[in-house]
């Protein structure tokens, strides 16, 4: 079982510092987020601290825009390959042959 504390006495130190604590976010903090990400969550702190939020804030951004891109591309995918011939752009019976 992972052991959490780390991670909570971490965020819970950030949460002194998270001037933009529990506010909307905004386009330009979603871009420095992800331009500022890395795979191994080092940067994470540097961050939080740089974007007024809290560690746990960002991390759950970042993973709630990830699963949402990845649902958009699901959903594309699934679009594209089961449309009838009437979503392919034709208009009228003539356009398709008949």
């Amino acid at each position: 079982m992972y052991d959490y504390t780390k991670r909570q006495e971490a965020n819970d130190a950030s949460r002194v510092r998270a001037e933009h604590h529990a506010e909307v976010w905004e386009a330009h903090e979603v871009e420095l987020l992800e331009e500022g990400w890395s795979a191994d969550e080092a940067t994470l702190p540097e961050i939080a601290e740089l974007l007024g939020r809290t560690i746990e804030a960002c991390r759950q951004k970042h993973y709630s825009l990830s699963e949402a891109a990845a649902r958009d591309s699901r959903t594309k995918r699934a679009k594209s390959s089961h449309n009838s011939q009437w979503d392919r752009g034709w208009t009228s019976m003539e356009d398709m042959g008949y």
